[in-house]
């Protein structure tokens, strides 16, 4: 059985200073080097995903590169933020699920290593400020 590496990490959008955050992010995901990656709170409009994706693609040189796939809520408007994957390995299948509640979505991917066909699934979950109090 083959082994990947999965990793995940709320982006937060913009909030936080991002233009600081970024090489910190690019500097943690180049020194752990994960097969696959569930981004959560992707800034759609600023392209969040795309541009980790190229700041750590030119880091590594002959490693195969991270392709990313996105995901945003279905409705009638169009999502500013939605969800990303980043994976170094084969996508063979990928699938966006609405959750239909809170506007969530799920991507369902599924990846083949050494034809061994398994799937990962990236989601955000809505927290409701009354949760702190449960």
């Amino acid at each position: 059985m083959p082994r990947i590496k999965v990793a995940t990490l709320n982006l937060f959008n913009r909030m936080g200073d991002w233009e600081l955050r970024l090489p910190l992010v690019v500097d943690q995901l180049v020194e752990l080097m994960p097969d696959v990656i569930g981004f959560q709170e992707v800034d759609l409009m600023i392209d969040q995903g795309i541009e980790v994706s190229r700041a750590v693609n030119k880091r590594l040189a002959d490693e195969p590169h991270y392709r990313l796939k996105h995901a945003a809520t279905p409705g009638l408007r169009a999502s500013i933020f939605g969800i990303g994957t980043l994976a170094r390995i084969e996508c063979v299948e990928h699938e966006i699920l609405d959750l239909m509640t809170f506007d969530r979505m799920a991507q369902r991917m599924v990846y083949a290593v050494d034809g061994v066909r398994f799937a990962v699934v990236n989601t955000h979950l809505h927290h409701p400020p009354e949760a702190v109090d449960e």
